[in-house]
C-alpha cells in the first residue's frame, strides 16, 4: 500500500540541501491518498509563502 508524506522545513539557503541552524525537519503523515498529502502540503506552503528558504515536498512511500 502506498502512503504519502509531506516533508521539508526551513533551509540554510535556496540550494535546499541543509536545514537552517536550529530548524527542525518537518515530516507530516502518513496520508493514504495523494490528495490528502497535497492538501497538507498546500497549507504548509501557503503559511511559508514569503520565506524563500522554506520548502515542502510530497514523498511517496511504497
Amino acid at each position: 500500500m502506498t502512503t504519502y508524506w509531506v516533508i521539508g522545513g526551513r533551509y540554510a539557503s535556496t540550494r535546499f540541501s541543509d536545514l537552517a541552524p536550529g530548524a527542525e525537519d518537518v515530516r507530516i503523515g502518513p496520508f493514504i491518498s495523494y490528495e490528502e498529502a497535497k492538501s497538507a502540503w498546500a497549507e504548509l506552503s501557503w503559511h511559508a509563502i514569503d520565506e524563500c528558504n522554506t520548502r515542502f515536498t510530497i514523498a511517496e512511500d511504497a
